[in-house]
């Protein structure tokens, strides 16, 4: 419903109110925001990563593949 008005709140919401999709618009909403500084954003990636829904970066949790000229090998 207030997709398009800019953003003027980075805070934490209760962490009741937030849901994974709640998490998934934040990281959208707020993709520009350094994560950093951002207390929304570290919020709902804090909430994805404790979800299993986001791996963090640096993490050797998922396997790691090869490329070759043909693509992709899994």
């Amino acid at each position: 419903m207030f997709d398009d008005l800019p953003l003027i709140n980075h805070d934490p919401v209760p962490w009741e109110t937030m849901t994974d999709a709640r998490a998934h618009r934040v990281m959208q909403q707020h993709g520009s925001c350094p994560i950093s500084v951002c207390g929304a954003k570290s919020q709902a990636h804090c909430m994805l990563v404790a979800a299993g829904r986001v791996t963090p970066a640096g993490s050797a949790a998922r396997p790691v593949t090869a490329v070759t000229a043909a693509g992709w090998r899994a």
